[in-house]
Formats: structure tokens, sequence, C-alpha cells
């Protein structure tokens, strides 16, 4: 669609978790997308919103895999095709979109095209935080409210069922993103890009080493996690097997 991802660099550490012993209401890793000829100040006006209205619960993708949240800028038809394209691959990821050519009608054609949301520049930087936590609430999995699953970022302790343990900073990481996943399998390079923000070679031992720690931590709930055989991991509370 001739955009570039001028935004791709981390904004700040891991996905935030409210104390509580609750998994986050939402975890942002958003991947900026601004067309070429957008300058340069709207990217760090759009930057520094997102900071300033998430801190660390934001940090910005690499690339468009692994993330919750496309953030995209440029002129309406741009934006009207990105999200077209989008839709028509078969993508669910959010669409955020700030349309730089806000005349009459193109925020409905963008919206009909599949965004969840469409803010005319220049934006507000709470309006767009309230959008965004909006988008985040109506997509958050059920998973995120269970009350058998549960991790604290400040003493780093996690929980399933009645099993809770401490673990390391990332294996905590790990822990969340497994969770926010809950029942599917996840592919090792997926983990990667999400808790370290980079990509790693495929034959690394990563994340089968910080796997094998997470569960012997979890020490009888250790079976919830559980291998494919082919480098993906699920975190699971069924009884069944694989």
């Amino acid at each position: 669609m001739g955009g570039s991802n001028r935004g791709a660099e981390e904004m700040g550490g891991v996905s935030s978790v409210a104390s509580g012993w609750q998994l986050p209401s939402s975890v942002h890793r958003v991947w900026l997308n601004f067309q070429e000829q957008i300058g340069s100040r709207l990217l760090d006006e759009t930057r520094s919103a997102l900071a300033g209205a998430f801190g660390a619960d934001v940090r910005l993708a690499e690339a468009k895999h692994g993330a919750d949240l496309y953030l995209i800028a440029g002129a309406a038809e741009w934006a009207e095709g990105f999200t077209r394209q989008s839709r028509g691959v078969g993508d669910p990821t959010a669409i955020v979109v700030l349309n730089v050519t806000p005349s009459n009608g193109w925020n409905t054609r963008i919206l009909d095209a599949g965004a969840d949301e469409c803010l005319a520049c220049p934006f507000d930087a709470d309006d767009l935080r309230a959008r965004i936590q909006a988008v985040m609430r109506r997509l958050r999995p059920a998973l995120l409210r269970s009350s058998e699953i549960a991790a604290d970022p400040a003493t780093l302790r996690i929980r399933v069922r009645d099993v809770e343990t401490r673990v390391s900073r990332k294996q905590f990481e790990v822990f969340v993103h497994l969770a926010e996943h809950r029942e599917r399998w996840v592919h090792s390079d997926e983990i990667i890009a999400a808790v370290s923000g980079t990509h790693h070679d495929p034959t690394t031992s990563l994340v089968r080493v910080q796997m094998h720690a997470l569960r012997k931590a979890l020490g009888a709930a250790r079976e919830f996690i559980r291998c494919d055989g082919h480098r993906s991991y699920m975190l699971t509370l069924s009884a069944s097997g694989r």
C-alpha cells in the first residue's frame, strides 16, 4: 500500500499488569505505519501521546506480526486502502486511523472499510488514549478476566489455579504472553517477538530454556503449559490431553 513503518522501535518495558493479582486489562503492542509523505512531526506527536497516556503499557512493535493494534496515519484514501487490504486478507488486528485529510464522509468510509476507530488530525492526545482503550476493551479476550490465572509485575509472582510461585522477569513476560493467548498454540518466534521485540535465529533455544524454567517453577501446575513438539506452546486449563 505504499506506507512505511517508520515507528518501529521499542517504547518501554514489558506489558504492565495491574496490582491486585489480575492480568492486564489490555496489553498494547502497537505497530505504527505512517504514509511516506507524512511529516516527522506527526510521528513524534503520536509517539509522545502514546508514551504519555500508556507509559510502559505500550511498546512499539517492529512489524505487523504479533501486534495488538495498528495505528496508521495518512491521507484518507491511503488509510481506506490499507484497511481494506488488511481486512481482505483476513487480518483481524484492531486498526485505529489518524486521518490527515478529514474531508466530509471520509471517516465514515474508513470505518466502513473495517477500521475500529478513526480520528481527524490534528488529534487530541486524551481522545486518542480513550479510543485506543475502548478498542482494546472490546477486543479483550475473556481469559484476561479469569480468576484461575494471575500475575503481579511488582513481585514477579504468578498463579495458575492454586499454584503460586515467583519467576524471573523473562519468565514472567513469557507467562503473560501465553496467558493472553490461552487455549491456543503460540509459536516460539511469536513469543520472542512479543517479549523481546526482536527476531532471533530460528534454531535458538531461548524460548525452550525459559519455558523449561517456567514449568519447573509451576511445579504441580506444570502440565498446564504444553509443547506440541514443533516449537509451539500453549497455556491451557483443560483437563484433557493434547
